[in-house]
């Protein structure tokens, strides 16, 4: 069954469908968290499913469930990282970096240096822009689920896009000293994206979390 078919399952209250479902975007959600927070992971991926739960007749299928799941998941992690924020008065919290909101991952997975300098980079761009740069290269939104996801129109995608790229791009360049590591890591980026999303899914536990009880 595909996503639409569990989810319509689900709401005449099959719970081996909800579990399906769940289970199904279940290292998608870690990796979501994952690269934010040092600490509660999976309790984030729980308040997403009980968020589902409260929120499922929400979905009308207008458009895919995976940019619906992700716009749950960053509603979820925007409410968490408000409770938790360390300064008074601060600045919006999507134009923050994660580092600066919360204690983030202090074990850099990366298998190489490119891939640390990728995932160190990423935390150090604005909370928005990580969000979006990770769905778009790990998550391979298209532009319409990216909207969906980030609550913005369309048209405003693609040139956040743009920015967010140069952001990291700047980022990365302040974070590397070698020159020709830094050129091959941006004239590759694609590809170590896609190693960085495989290293950051193997840290991903198996998909044990209840989802039993939040989807009945």
């Amino acid at each position: 069954m595909n996503d639409s078919e569990l989810i319509e399952a689900w709401r005449g209250g099959d719970g081996v469908a909800g579990e399906t479902l769940l289970a199904r975007h279940f290292t998608a959600l870690y990796r979501f968290f994952g690269n934010k927070v040092q600490q509660g992971v999976e309790d984030l991926i729980q308040d997403t499913m009980l968020a589902l739960v409260r929120q499922r007749d929400a979905f009308r299928g207008d458009s895919s469930f995976r940019s619906y799941l992700f716009a749950v998941a960053r509603n979820v992690l925007y409410r968490n990282l408000r409770t938790r924020r360390r300064r008074p008065d601060p600045a919006p919290l999507e134009e923050e970096p994660i580092m600066e909101l919360a204690e983030s991952p202090s074990e850099v997975i990366g298998r190489n240096r490119a891939e640390t300098l990728l995932l160190r980079a990423l935390r150090r761009i604005p909370l928005e822009q990580q969000i979006l740069v990770e769905l778009h290269y790990w998550e391979r939104m298209t532009t319409a689920e990216l909207a969906v996801a980030m609550a913005v129109p369309v048209g405003t995608v693609k040139s956040r896009l743009r920015a967010a790229r140069k952001r990291l791009e700047k980022a990365m360049a302040e974070l590397e000293s070698d020159p020709a590591q830094l050129k091959s890591t941006l004239d590759n980026l694609d590809r170590w994206a896609a190693s960085v999303r495989d290293a950051v899914s193997a840290s991903a536990p198996p998909s044990h979390t209840n989802s039993g009880e939040v989807t009945r």
